[in-house]
């Protein structure tokens, strides 16, 4: 495909995906989120410093996102009211959902791009890395817009920048953070830039906790390529034994120094709630079931003993498409639903009366006692608006074959270990999906099993999508770029019949 049909679809492909990130914030009300993030907001504006984690149910957070809408919130109600202000905050997360998708793109250009400039000099004859990656690629048709199709259509992200929430701006800096480290491993890391790339990863614990994943990806990348890249070998002839011993010298001291300023811009700007909870409480992390009382510990699993951690639930989620006890307890089923629908139902259950109604029913059911969790998921067809379970069942059976070009190229990542971009993407992408697993771990509760928690490596996907055309055969390569793009398109149709969906009288 030529250069500039190529660069149209991209830019048709991000329109898309921005259009609809700002269709369903505009849509949704502003009230309507996971948690109540503008308490921590109203608390940071009256009392003009950040809440004590033990205020309110969300102050806890750390405090990134709650300083920049504090100052969108503020400008916006002395402006116009204070309902616009609430708008003006949710509309926050769907400009940094829309920035993110340009950052994906830089990434995934950045290591598509990038030499291994490490490695031994090619064989004569044979073409150097990147050019063969180029090739490889331009035969493939158009993979950049493919891999950026499917973070730009995809339900889980669309959803986030959808809410007044910390994720969608976490995510931003997160993926931030790789296009840094990208960009500071192609200069040949310059303390400048090497700082820069480590106080974003920094940045990145201050918008979520879930940010010292990527923290620790980007210095577990370098640090991995300080122990096995080599500089390039020089010249047969006099002396060359000396120039190889100086040159692996060299690349010793600047792996070593990249690895220390990462570390050090990291630690300086992400280690403020650390420090404030251990003044404070004594212990470095703190959450809201320190201080408060939840209902979601009568909530299934309820054990880890109960969580399936090697079951797939395809059927239970086509009969159910929302979280329900037949597929709660299984992980990998409430990560593959988060993932391609509002499956927790954030967005489409609570703007649902019925759903209101039957959850009514089930709290009068036991007058005034906490209901089981399982009771308060146990919904009937009635409860649930049947359009946009309909849209669902499209989306979870288009997203399959996405969910394994993805997979596959993270596996084809891992094989090129060797090679820092790769290397970085595959390793952030593990580290976030580790997320979840941890989290399942301390809290085994369906309310606590969220995908979102790993969209910090989103920047990830594309590359991998790339990475898999590139490694196979010319018949798979067209065979994945079919079934992506018919995939992709379902995906797209299913996210535009969920925002019209939301618009009920």
């Amino acid at each position: 495909m030529e250069p500039e049909r190529r660069n149209r679809l991209t830019l048709a492909v991000l329109i898309v995906g921005m259009a609809l990130r700002v269709g369903l914030a505009v849509v949704t009300p502003a009230t309507v989120a996971y948690d109540d993030h503008f308490t921590p907001i109203r608390l940071l504006l009256q009392e003009g410093r950040l809440p004590r984690p033990d205020q309110c149910w969300e102050c806890y957070q750390p405090p990134l996102y709650y300083a920049v809408s504090a100052g969108v919130f503020r400008a916006t109600a002395g402006a116009v009211s204070v309902s616009a202000a609430m708008k003006a905050v949710q509309l926050e997360s769907a400009l940094f959902g829309c920035l993110t998708l340009l950052v994906c793109r830089s990434v995934l250009r950045r290591v598509l791009a990038t030499p291994d400039v490490e490695a031994a000099p090619h064989a004569a004859g044979t073409a150097p890395a990147r050019s063969r990656l180029r090739r490889l690629l331009d035969a493939a048709g158009d993979p950049e817009a493919l891999g950026l199709a499917v973070v730009a259509f995809l339900p889980q992200h669309v959803v986030m920048s959808a809410m007044a929430t910390n994720d969608a701006l976490t995510y931003l800096v997160a993926s931030l953070a790789v296009w840094a480290a990208l960009r500071a491993h192609a200069a040949g890391w310059p303390d400048g830039a090497t700082l820069f790339a480590g106080a974003l990863c920094g940045l990145a614990v201050l918008g979520k906790a879930y940010g010292m994943a990527t923290a620790a990806a980007v210095a577990g990348a370098v640090a991995l390529a300080a122990l096995t890249q080599r500089e390039r070998a020089p010249a047969a002839g006099k002396g060359a034994g000396k120039r190889r011993r100086e040159a692996r010298r060299r690349g010793s001291v600047r792996w070593g120094r990249a690895v220390l300023l990462v570390v050090a811009g990291a630690a300086a700007v992400g280690v403020w709630p650390a420090a404030r909870n251990l003044r404070l409480y004594g212990r470095p992390q703190v959450d809201n079931f320190d201080f408060f009382k939840t209902r979601m510990f009568t909530q299934p699993p309820g054990s880890v003993s109960a969580v399936e951690w090697l079951t797939f639930r395809p059927v239970a989620l086509l009969r159910h498409p929302w979280v329900h006890p037949s597929s709660v307890a299984s992980f990998w089923t409430e990560m593959y639903a988060g993932l391609w629908f509002d499956y927790g139902g954030a967005i489409s259950l609570n703007t649902f009366p019925p759903w209101t109604a039957f959850m009514n029913r089930v709290i009068a059911r036991y007058a005034g006692r906490t209901p089981p969790g399982e009771a308060m998921i146990d919904y009937g067809p009635g409860d649930v608006p049947a359009g946009l379970a309909r849209w669902a069942r499209v989306s979870y059976v288009a997203g399959a074959p996405l969910a394994a070009l993805v997979l596959a190229g993270l596996g084809a990542a891992l094989l090129g270990w060797r090679r820092f971009p790769t290397a970085l993407v595959a390793l952030h992408a593990c580290a976030c999906l580790a997320v979840p697993v941890v989290q399942t771990i301390r809290l085994p509760f369906f309310a606590a099993m969220k995908p979102a928690f790993m969209l910090g490596a989103i920047s990830s996907v594309p590359v991998f999508v790339a990475l898999l055309l590139a490694a196979l055969p010319a018949r798979g390569r067209t065979a994945a770029l079919i079934a992506g793009w018919a995939a992709s398109a379902t995906i797209a149709l299913a996210d535009v019949g969920y925002i019209v969906g939301q618009i009920r009288p």
